[in-house]
């Protein structure tokens, strides 16, 4: 998506946040100078900073950047490394699995979802994810079943 009609310059895809760890993934979003920094030397690069400064494009240094912390990140699990990330205040966080992500206690806390019952059993579904005056917008019903509503349309 373009904002300026005039625009012509080539698209390219931002870096991929989401980095490879011993054990899995997790997502590594250092923005400012100093988080940049301290990822370097969580990892044990703070020698490549010269190299970074040296490249002019911001993209490319970025590039780079996810390149040198690559084989690093997948010396720890991804439990070794979101404490040291926390400690730094990089912001860091783990990619989970479908289950693990039920699980979460972030999601449990904020009551994401909500348990409907069918006639064909409980489903999960997602909340609106905001509160008003403290109250938490659940879905009203379930989804309908398959065919349920046919006879609507004749």
């Amino acid at each position: 998506h373009r904002t300026f009609v005039d625009d012509s310059r080539d698209w390219n895809a931002p870096p991929q946040v989401v980095v490879a760890t011993k054990d899995g993934h997790m997502v590594l979003s250092p923005v400012t100078g100093k988080q940049l920094s301290a990822t370097l030397h969580v990892v044990g690069c703070e020698g490549r900073k010269d190299e970074l400064r040296a490249i002019a494009d911001g993209r490319e240094r970025t590039y780079r950047f996810f390149f040198i912390i690559a084989d690093p990140l997948k010396e720890k699990t991804t439990a070794e490394w979101l404490p040291l990330f926390g400690e730094a205040q990089v912001p860091a966080a783990p990619v989970n699995s479908p289950d693990a992500g039920l699980e979460d206690a972030q999601l449990l806390h904020n009551q994401v979802y909500a348990e409907l019952e069918t006639p064909l059993g409980t489903v999960r579904a997602p909340r609106y994810p905001m509160t008003v005056d403290g109250n938490v917008l659940r879905p009203l019903m379930p989804a309908p079943a398959l065919g349920q509503d046919n006879d609507m349309l004749a």
